[in-house]
């Protein structure tokens, strides 16, 4: 929070409000690179790890690729 505070960080918000369900959320979110989740973090890995299958263990570490760099389309809002 700290790095939004001191502005190291740029947050943004991208809301789907066109599309028909989840499925097509999910689909249009890895179609531009705005997915997050590593593809071994899929539905079935994530209930395994709830039902408390010690091979799926989820976590930031695990599972997130915040830390890759999303594709974003140039425009003059965005900065280089």
């Amino acid at each position: 929070m700290q790095q939004f505070v001191d502005g190291d960080r740029r947050p943004y918000v991208f809301h789907m409000c066109w599309t028909a369900g989840r499925t097509d959320k999910l689909r249009y979110l890895k179609n531009m690179a705005l997915w997050f989740l590593s593809p071994k973090c899929d539905a079935a890995s994530w209930r395994a790890a709830a039902a408390g299958n010690a091979s799926h263990v989820h976590d930031a570490a695990t599972c997130c690729l915040a830390g890759a760099k999303a594709w974003t389309p140039p425009t003059p809002y965005v900065d280089a």
